[in-house]
């Protein structure tokens, strides 16, 4: 986790703070071994995703990713002065959502 850096490190133990915590309210939460290993799959896909950004295997920019019309549009957007935002989501094999049970990713 080194390549995350101070801010990124945070905001990874933020998210473990985050599922950690989910549990009925006023109990304490106990973190099971399903939802660990659900966020510990959830991490290695994300940092299997960035590391191929990195090395240029795939595009590092989100514009870079979208179809030509979706590119287009974004493109008028931003020269139009708009902050165009979209929330990222890490999947399994790029496909199916990685859902952790008893616990919640919280961006």
């Amino acid at each position: 986790m080194d390549f995350l850096g101070r801010r990124g490190a945070t905001r990874f133990a933020a998210s473990l703070v985050v599922v950690s915590l989910v549990g009925t309210i006023g109990h304490a939460a106990e973190l099971q071994d399903q939802t660990r290993a659900a966020f510990d799959r959830y991490v290695e896909a994300t940092e299997a995703r960035m590391a191929r950004e990195r090395a240029g295997d795939s595009p590092f920019l989100w514009i870079d990713r979208q179809s030509e019309s979706e590119r287009t549009d974004a493109d008028g957007r931003l020269h139009g002065g708009e902050v165009v935002i979209e929330r990222l989501e890490t999947r399994d094999a790029g496909r199916k959502q990685i859902k952790i049970p008893k616990g919640m990713v919280w961006y």
